[in-house]
């Protein structure tokens, strides 16, 4: 799993580890959606406590995210401008996990590669043009 950011800013992360295996990345509005990891890392941290570590799952936090947009998106004067991808590295060789959550709520279960933020349409084109998924992470961040 290798996500990639373009960031100016040495202060404001826009990818993050939410819990073991499950990582956050995000394009918008810093406030919005630092507001959305913390509550997400709360949630996780909930969780993990209250069942077990194992219990912990990227599908269950990227339906939060969803809850929270989508009320968000219908009840609030302005909606957040946010997109949120949540990620969980498979364990013993099973399958990633990959989603990707719009502004509105609306999840997106991704498979390969995803691009988010203002020339997402661009990125995904030529991701899906130059992606091998036979690619190493070394390959992966020198490809273009």
């Amino acid at each position: 799993m290798l996500f990639l950011a373009e960031n100016p800013s040495a202060l404001l992360h826009k990818i993050s580890e939410i819990y073991d295996r499950i990582a956050f990345a995000v394009s918008g509005k810093y406030s919005e959606f630092e507001e959305l990891r913390i509550a997400g890392v709360r949630l996780a941290d909930m969780r993990g406590y209250s069942y077990g570590r194992e219990d912990v799952r990227a599908r269950d936090l990227a339906n939060a995210y969803s809850q929270a947009l989508s009320t968000i998106f219908t009840q609030q004067m302005k909606p957040y401008e946010v997109e949120i991808l949540v990620a969980e590295v498979a364990n013993d060789n099973g399958r990633n996990e990959l989603y990707h959550i719009m502004f509105d709520g609306t999840v997106a279960d991704e498979h390969g590669s995803v691009a988010i933020g203002g020339h997402a349409e661009t990125l995904n084109a030529a991701i899906k043009e130059a992606y091998q998924p036979d690619w190493d992470l070394a390959t992966g961040v020198r490809e273009p």
